[in-house]
């Protein structure tokens, strides 16, 4: 998915992350600077116009709310509701209430089967977030006419902290860590140079040094110990101001002072879970709290930091480890980036088990080539749901930045339907003959799932796959026509996304529930085409900088784990950052990350061996 911050547009694949960190090596390519760990959070406080700004500095920008207060109410003939204490006025629209808030919040809804106020709340585009988003919420009956509640909402902070301090040599030294997107102004790592002084404030410089020219970005510090920075992704300068203890819990993987981590027991909460201590299903704890104090020490000023927001484990159906850093908890909802690409083979399998006649040899495209009066052209008559499922479909919809199918030419068009677009695409090989990484090809899953089961893709994956999972709020991103996106940025509570890896550990079983076909799991989880320099078209050196040797299945990839001596089957979707779900069938094992290690595939990329097969795997005792 796209993101808009100012007018900044980034993409969420993630194939082509190391491409993006190659071609262009000359912003990532960092001066060798030494990093002092041993420096305290809070240097002491610097002079105007004397010594380097020392400390860490900090600023927040909240876009939206995350809950609001609804109450609606039925008259004889009318409705009438109020959000946070204001007055709203209510329509209704095909059978549907609907009402709009000043700021194009809406909500759209009806009585439900259990008599309470079932519907969808939209929430618009924003300026740090480029899609809509759809939640899905009830309001239960409080009074013979009247539906009230608190309601959850995805929130949208924008943090960004900048860490003034000495290296191991004694030079200023900075770094800009930035949680939501990773976005450091193109360096790790930057010295610190004195300016000259104006109106009584001295000018700072971040200076990084690069190949094709120095990057030297001004920072004002003021005489009321402020610091103002002019950064890429917002509008206008930032003010920061001395990051207080509250503020720091995203800025370290564990609370400033907190003792080596042990690992957290799990708690039994209503959420469908059934929970376990590691110890007691046979993980040897004291292997797994190395790996959670691990975890729990990553350096922020480390040149490329360990940014996992979230570590948790099922294995044989209970939820046995659950870790959360940098400020994360249990109620955090995370962008999953292009790890929600695999909702759509997930919901292909849910799709069967309740008896739509969904394969991988239907497609997609006369239907949508007839919604807008067009037939098939016969180039693309061929190519299958199988094609979108394993990127094989040979329409232009790579994530090179020349395609013209790209996730970024996807969202940066803003008036045809996605689906339209990608069909209309140039075809530039037979569909199965080469693969292609791509964000369209997801999204045009979700194509094929409307035209079948005649339900939008978000609302399908409420009823077939959230409700009986017994998941808490999740945000849906839309296309601009409204559409849910398949293409990657759902955001969930880590504890559901495990729910999905559980269900396929268990073949399909939640609960004992059959909900997606045993079948379908093998199928959708086995290798369809391998990804090689073959198979991509690409040179020895383009693969290398663009792929890794997986095995591609519907989505899901496939690829062993080593622990030890022994190899394991695994299979995992993931997203841009660090989101992942692995699954080890073999033993039961599923395994999800969230992290912050946007556009740094090189660090992300290592932890599904470093942490599952170096750690977890070993800390089960296989008998």
């Amino acid at each position: 998915m796209i993101n808009k911050i100012g007018n900044k547009n980034m993409s969420r694949s993630t194939r082509f992350i190391a491409l993006v960190i190659i071609s262009l090596g000359c912003l990532f390519a960092c001066v060798d600077t030494k990093v002092n760990q041993n420096n305290s959070q809070n240097d002491t406080q610097s002079h105007v116009n004397d010594t380097p700004p020392y400390g860490i500095w900090f600023w927040r920008d909240d876009d939206f709310a995350t809950e609001r207060n609804v109450s609606v109410s039925r008259e004889e003939h009318s409705w009438s509701a109020m959000v946070d204490g204001k007055a709203v006025s209510v329509e209704k629209v095909e059978g549907k209430l609907v009402f709009e808030l000043p700021n194009h919040e809406r909500f759209v809804g009806q009585i439900s089967e259990n008599k309470g106020l079932e519907g969808t709340w939209y929430q618009p585009e924003s300026k740090y977030f480029y899609s809509s988003m759809a939640t899905k919420i009830l309001l239960p009956l409080v009074s013979n006419n009247e539906w009230s509640g608190d309601i959850t909402i995805q929130p949208r902070p924008f943090h960004l902290f900048l860490d003034v301090f000495k290296d191991n040599d004694g030079n200023p030294t900075a770094v800009l860590r930035n949680p939501e997107r990773n976005d450091t102004l193109r360096s790790s790592i930057f010295s610190l140079t004195k300016g000259p002084s104006k109106n009584g404030a001295q000018i700072w410089h971040l200076v990084a040094k690069r190949r094709c020219g120095d990057i030297k970005i001004p920072l004002l510090y003021s005489v009321n110990d402020s610091l103002q920075l002019t950064y890429n992704m917002v509008d206008q300068p930032v003010v920061l101001s001395r990051a207080k203890t509250d503020d720091l819990d995203k800025y370290y993987s564990r609370s400033p002072g907190e003792a080596n981590r042990k690992l957290t027991s799990v708690e039994q909460i209503d959420d469908g879970w059934e929970v376990a201590q590691a110890s007691d299903v046979g993980f040897d704890k004291e292997i797994l709290s190395q790996l959670a104090n691990k975890l729990a020490s990553n350096d922020p000023r480390d040149r490329s930091p360990q940014l996992l927001h979230s570590l948790l484990v099922s294995y044989k159906g209970q939820l046995v480890v659950e870790e959360y850093y940098y400020g994360h908890d249990r109620e955090s909802v995370h962008d999953t980036r292009s790890m929600a690409k695999v909702f759509g083979s997930v919901l292909v399998g849910a799709a069967q088990q309740k008896g739509f006649d969904i394969t991988p040899a239907y497609s997609p495209l006369p239907a949508v080539f007839a919604s807008h009066g067009k037939k098939v052209p016969p180039e693309k008559s061929l190519i299958t749901l199988e094609h979108f499922l394993t990127y094989t479909s040979g329409l232009d919809t790579s994530e090179d930045s020349n395609s013209a199918g790209s996730e970024d030419r996807l969202w940066e068009q803003r008036k045809e339907d996605f689906w339209l677009y990608t069909a209309r695409l140039p075809v530039l090989h037979p569909p199965g003959k080469l693969y292609a990484y791509s964000s369209a090809s997801a999204n045009m899953v979700g194509a094929a799932l409307e035209q079948v089961t005649s339900t939008p893709v978000n609302e399908f994956f409420h009823e077939a796959i959230a409700k009986p999972l017994n998941f808490s709020t999740y945000h849906w991103n839309l296309t601009p026509n409204g559409k849910s996106y398949l293409g990657g940025g759902v955001y969930m509570r880590p504890r559901d996304i495990l729910k999905i890896g559980a269900l396929y550990a268990a073949n399909g079983k939640w609960q004992n529930k059959q909900l997606i076909p045993q079948e379908w799991v093998s199928l959708s989880t086995t290798t369809k085409i391998n990804i090689t320099p073959q198979t991509t078209g690409l040179t020895e050196e383009e693969f290398s900088n663009n792929y890794s040797a997986d095995g591609q299945g519907y989505i899901w990839s496939v690829k062993e784990i080593l622990a030890g001596n022994n190899a394991y089957r695994s299979y995992t979707a993931s997203g841009n950052g660090g989101q992942m779900i692995i699954v080890v069938p073999d033993l039961e094992l599923a395994v999800v990350f969230t992290g912050g290690n946007y556009r740094m595939f090189s660090v992300w990329g290592k932890w599904r061996q470093q942490i599952v097969g170096d750690f977890i795997i070993p800390a089960l005792k296989i008998e």
